[in-house]
């Protein structure tokens, strides 16, 4: 896979996704589905499950091209986090959503034509099934217009969920990616009474939908 690199690549973060790529291929023996369905240029919205703490880097390393993350602003507080995070990709953003410089930021790198992983569930899932979607990727997906890529991964709850102090080596990891949704799908329109939660709902049940060809998923 040819990756793409961007002018603001850290060359830490193209480490990190080398690294990730290569646990993947030698510990998580899975099948990664349909990422020529993300563009090769313009911005976009990547838009996932959330079942683990290796779900941001994993998404990360099976695309052609880099993209950027949210985390908590807790994590910048140490001088090591924020050099790290800061290196990877990663936009500080308040826990309760309600961080308007955060949200620039967003807005000026997806008219840069960058891309952006979200989570519309906001949190990793506690057993490993989906969560409802939070009004937060409805809100940015329709104030953006970009175009929503939904996207699914498999096995990670197993191999480190929220639970769990190390990983569990060897379960197979998948990442499946659906068709672009365009406003037009996603979006209900400004008269809608609850609009951006009825987004992230279309968006999540796009997520839902993915199915793995080659095996049962929890």
């Amino acid at each position: 896979m040819r990756f793409h690199k961007q002018p603001q690549t850290h060359s830490i973060y193209l480490l990190v996704v080398a690294i990730t790529r290569t646990t993947l291929s030698l510990f998580f023996r899975g099948e990664s589905y349909g990422a020529n369905r993300v563009p090769k240029t313009g911005s976009y919205l990547l838009t996932g499950n959330h079942l683990s703490y290796f779900d941001p880097p994993a998404f990360g390393a099976s695309l052609h091209r880099d993209v950027f993350y949210f985390a908590r602003k807790t994590l910048f507080k140490t001088k090591i986090g924020n050099w790290t995070l800061s290196r990877l990709n990663t936009i500080p953003v308040d826990r309760d959503g309600s961080d308007a410089s955060a949200m620039k930021r967003v807005f000026g790198l997806l008219k840069q034509e960058q891309g952006l992983i979200l989570f519309p569930e906001g949190t990793r899932s506690e057993d490993g099934y989906p969560k409802p979607a939070q009004p937060g990727v409805g809100l940015m997906a329709c104030r953006t217009k970009v175009a929503v890529i939904p996207a699914k991964i498999i096995g990670t709850f197993q191999v480190w969920n929220r639970y769990m102090k190390i990983p569990n080596f060897f379960y197979p990891v998948d990442i499946l990616y659906g068709a672009p949704m365009l406003p037009s799908e996603y979006d209900p329109g400004e008269s809608h009474p609850d609009r951006y939660q009825e987004a992230a709902n279309r968006i999540m049940e796009r997520i839902n939908a993915l199915k793995c060809p080659k095996r049962m998923e929890i």
